[in-house]
C-alpha cells in the first residue's frame, strides 16, 4: 500500500484530527463519512489482475473496509507517519506486529513491567510455542539494556509510560542501542497518546496504539493500530496478520473511533491538566504510600518524560494506599464519581486495583507490591474527583485499628465503661489512627475474645467483618455485631462468625447523625474479671452460668458447652440492664 496522503499535514494537530480522512460523501453530499457495514464490495469487470490477498482493492471486509481505510489516514496523520494499519484491538495489533517480525530462533528484549498481554505473548506463547528467545529487562537501566540487546536480537519492545506502574523509558536512548545491534524498536504509546508523544520522531521503527483508549475516548469501541514509515513491512503485516490471520476491525468500530478521534486533542488536553492536579493532591494525602505520575518531579523518569512528552504526561496515575487487597477492593467499589472497572482513557474516570497476588508482582518496584491502584482520569470536574477520593481514603485509613500508644489508656478506661468511642481518645481525625489490623488481632490473642465490627456502607463507609482479617482459629467466639443504620447504631450479641442461623439479641441502640458515621469507629469491653479471674470462671462454671450475668460471656468454654444457658442469661441481662454486657 502506498504512503498515506495527508492533505492537512501543514495544519495544527487539532485541525488534522478533525479533517484528515474526512470528505464529502460522493453520493449524498453529506459532510461526514458514512458507515459502510457491507462485508463485500463490487469486483471489477476484469478479474485477471485481481490479487485476492491484497488490501489495495475493496472486495471483502477481511482484506479491508472503507471505514478502516479512512481511520488509518487519520491515525497516520496524528503520528506524522507514512502509514497506519488499524485492526480489531490493541492486543490484535501487538500480535500482528510480533507475528510478522518474529520467527523461530529470533531474540526479543522486552520490559520487566509491561501490559499483561505482552507478558503472555512473549513469556508463554512466542517462547514456548514458537521457539522465540524472550528476555525481560529493566528498561530504565540502560547498561542492563545494552547487555541484553546482543547481536542477533530481532526486536526490542517497550512501553512508555508502562502499564501498570506508569514508569518511563527513554525512547531515543533505547532506539540507539537497538539499532546499533541491528534490532528494530517497537513502542506501545497507549498511555501517552500521539498528542503527548510521537515515538517515530524519537527513533522508533513501529508504534502501537490501543485505539480503544484515549483516541476513541468514549468506552464504546475497540480497536488497535500499528504505525510506521516502513511501508514494506507494513504491507507484510497486512498480508500475514490482517488478511491471513483475520484481526480485522469492524466497520462500525472504525466509524466510532473515527468520530471519537475528532475530539481527542481537546479531551487529552483536559485529561493532562486534571491528571496533574489529582497527582499533586494525592502526593500530599495521608494514607497514600506512593504516587507514580510522570508529571511529578518526585516520580522516577520525570526528567526523561519532560524531554519526550511534549504536551502533557497522560491520563494514568498509579498510587498506593495503606491497606490489604480486600480493603483496596472495597475502597474502589465505594467510589461514587469514579468508576470501578478495567480499561482506561474513557470520558469517565476508571479505577482498578492491582492485587498483591498478581504473578508478576515481584517484577514491579517494591512500593507497588501492596495496596496498588491504577487510576485513569476522565473528564469529570477535578474537584469532584478529588472529593470522591478524599472521602474514601479517609475511610480506608482506620477501618478497625487501635493506636498502640493508646492501648493502656483504652484498657484502663474500659474497666469503668462498657462502650468506648474514638473521640474519647482524641481520634476524631481518622488519619490519627494507625495500623489497619494489628491491634484487634493482639486483643483477640491476649484475651481469647473479640469484638466483631460490621457496618452497612452508608456514605462510603467501608467496614466489613472480613476486613478484620480474623478467621478460623477464632470461630465460635462470643462477639458483638455492630450495625450502622440511617439513624442508629445497633449493638447485637452473637457468636463469631455471625451466621444466619445464629440467634442474636439487640443490646443497645445509639442515635446518631449520618454525617457522624465516619467517627463511630469501634467498640471494646475490657474488665478485670477477664484477665484476673479467669481461673475462678473456669472452676465455677455452674455458678457463673446461673448467678453471674455480668460474666456470663467471659469464658469461652462456658459459651461452647452451655449455649442454652448463656442465651437465657443474656436475654435476662438485656431485660435488666441494657448498658452492661460482658463478652
Amino acid at each position: 500500500m502506498t504512503k498515506k496522503d495527508n492533505k492537512y499535514k501543514d495544519y495544527s494537530f487539532t485541525t488534522q484530527a478533525i479533517h484528515t480522512g474526512n470528505d464529502y460523501d460522493q453520493e449524498t453530499g453529506a459532510v461526514r463519512r458514512p458507515l459502510h457495514m457491507a462485508n463485500s464490495y463490487k469486483l471489477p469487470d476484469d478479474l485477471s489482475k485481481v490479487n485476492y490477498s491484497s488490501t489495495d482493492l475493496l472486495m471483502y471486509s477481511r482484506n479491508g473496509n472503507a471505514n478502516q481505510h479512512w481511520l488509518e489516514e487519520k491515525i497516520a496523520a496524528l503520528h506524522g507517519a507514512d502509514d497506519a494499519i488499524v485492526l480489531g484491538s490493541g492486543v490484535g495489533a501487538l500480535h500482528a506486529l510480533f507475528w510478522t517480525l518474529l520467527k523461530t530462533g529470533d531474540r526479543v528484549v522486552y520490559p520487566k513491567v509491561s501490559y499483561m498481554a505482552v507478558y503472555r505473548l512473549f513469556h508463554e506463547l512466542f517462547n514456548r510455542k514458537f521457539g522465540v528467545e524472550t528476555v525481560m529487562v529493566d528498561m530504565t537501566d540502560l547498561e542492563a539494556v545494552e547487555k541484553a540487546i546482543t547481536p542477533g536480537t530481532r526486536l526490542v519492545h517497550i512501553e512508555t509510560p508502562d502499564n501498570p506502574t506508569v514508569g518511563i523509558t527513554d525512547i531515543a536512548a533505547i532506539a540507539a542501542i537497538a539499532h546499533k545491534q541491528g534490532a528494530v524498536l517497537s513502542v506501545d504509546n497507549t498511555f501517552a497518546s500521539p498528542l503527548n508523544q510521537r515515538p517515530l520522531d524519537l527513533g522508533a521503527d513501529f508504534v502501537v496504539e490501543a485505539l480503544t483508549k484515549f483516541i476513541n475516548g468514549h468506552g464504546d469501541a475497540q480497536g488497535g493500530a500499528i504505525i510506521s514509515n516502513d511501508l514494506t513491512t507494513m504491507d507484510r503485516i497486512r498480508y500475514e496478520a490482517q488478511v491471513n490471520v483475520g484481526a480485522i476491525i469492524s466497520p462500525f468500530n472504525a466509524w466510532q473511533i473515527f468520530r471519537g478521534a475528532v475530539t481527542f486533542p481537546l479531551r487529552m488536553e483536559r485529561i493532562n491538566q486534571v491528571s496533574q492536579l489529582v497527582a499533586e493532591w494525592l502526593e500530599k494525602r495521608e494514607n497514600v504510600t506512593f504516587v507514580s505520575y510522570p508529571g511529578l518531579p518526585s516520580s522516577r523518569g520525570h526528567e526523561v518524560a519532560k524531554k519526550q512528552m511534549k504536551n502533557g504526561y497522560g491520563g494514568v496515575i498509579s498510587f498506593g494506599v495503606k491497606a490489604d487487597d480486600k480493603a483496596v477492593e472495597r475502597f474502589c467499589a465505594a467510589l461514587k464519581v469514579i468508576t470501578f472497572a478495567v480499561s482506561l482513557g474513557h470520558d469517565a474516570s476508571l479505577v482498578f486495583p492491582q492485587p498483591s497476588y498478581d504473578e508478576r508482582i515481584n517484577l514491579y518496584p517494591e512500593e507497588f507490591r501492596q495496596g496498588f491502584i491504577r487510576f485513569s482520569i476522565g473528564l469529570e470536574d477535578p474537584q469532584d474527583i478529588i472529593n470522591d477520593l478524599d472521602q474514601n481514603l479517609g475511610d480506608i485509613g482506620w477501618l478497625v485499628g487501635w493506636c498502640k500508644n493508646k492501648m493502656n489508656e483504652i484498657s484502663e478506661y474500659g474497666l469503668k465503661n462498657n462502650f468506648i468511642r474514638p473521640e474519647q481518645f482524641g481520634f476524631r481525625n481518622k488519619e490519627e489512627c494507625i495500623s489497619l489490623f494489628i491491634s484487634i488481632r493482639e486483643i483477640c490473642q491476649r484475651r481469647k475474645k473479640m469484638i466483631a465490627y460490621d457496618s452497612v456502607p452508608i456514605g462510603n463507609i467501608l467496614y466489613k467483618l472480613d476486613a478484620l482479617g480474623i478467621r478460623g482459629p477464632y470461630s465460635d467466639i462470643p462477639c458483638l455485631l455492630v450495625t450502622a443504620g440511617t439513624s442508629s447504631i445497633d449493638y447485637t450479641y452473637g457468636y463469631w462468625p455471625i451466621r444466619t442461623t445464629t440467634t442474636t439479641t439487640t443490646i443497645k441502640s445509639v442515635n446518631i447523625k449520618e454525617t457522624n458515621l465516619g467517627d463511630i469507629g469501634w467498640l471494646m469491653k475490657s474488665n478485670n474479671n477477664n484477665n484476673n479471674n479467669n481461673n475462678n470462671n473456669n472452676n465455677n462454671n455452674n455458678n457463673n452460668n446461673n448467678n453471674n450475668n455480668n460474666n456470663n460471656n467471659n469464658n469461652n468454654n462456658n459459651n461452647n458447652n452451655n449455649n442454652n444457658n448463656n442465651n437465657n442469661n443474656n436475654n435476662n441481662n438485656n431485660n435488666n440492664n441494657n448498658n452492661n454486657i460482658n463478652i
